[in-house]
């Protein structure tokens, strides 16, 4: 018998002025250099993340990359990223138009390459599993605990193995 304990474990970060809004949701900021004037500023924008702990990606709507970058080029413009598919939870490929990396600053000064996916599709920005771990957002805990197997080789076994889990119709 193998037993699985997994804890997800998320945790309050603060990324410059980031504050956990609910479970699903924080207040990320990212930083990009803009000529101003002909000086070089950083222009701090925030935007709404969504985490998903399934998604092994980030994506980013094409209405919230030209909401980011006003100046950005269209659609037509935009190549579509090589060797990379994405697919949804139902199976659709989700068409990706290119990929963008921002600077994300952590409370220690440091800051980091973070990699998303411009993609052609609605909804809001979504940070995966793995920048989640990165962001140390959240941890995985994982026990595994092995007995010995039980013998099985016919279904009365299975059945007076593990009564429990069937029923009459089982």
């Amino acid at each position: 018998q193998v037993k699985t304990n997994i804890n997800f474990r998320v945790h309050r970060l603060k990324l410059m002025e980031c504050r956990q809004q609910n479970d699903e949701t924080i207040d990320g900021f990212v930083t990009r250099a803009r000529t101003i004037a002909k000086k070089n500023k950083e222009k701090i924008q925030q935007i709404k993340l969504k985490i998903d702990m399934g998604v092994s990606g980030n994506t980013l709507a094409i209405r919230t990359y030209h909401q980011m970058y006003k100046s950005a080029p269209t659609t037509v413009m935009l190549k579509p990223e090589r060797n990379i598919r994405l697919m949804a939870y139902n199976g659709r490929e989700i068409k990706c138009l290119v990929s963008i990396h921002f600077q994300r600053h952590s409370n220690s000064s440091e800051s980091h390459d973070t990699k998303f996916y411009v993609v052609e599709m609605d909804g809001p920005p979504i940070i995966g599993l793995p920048t989640c771990e990165a962001m140390k957002l959240m941890t995985i805990h994982c026990d595994h605990i092995m007995d010995s197997t039980p013998d099985v080789t016919t279904i009365e076994r299975l059945k007076e193995t593990y009564p429990t889990l069937f029923d009459i119709l089982g």
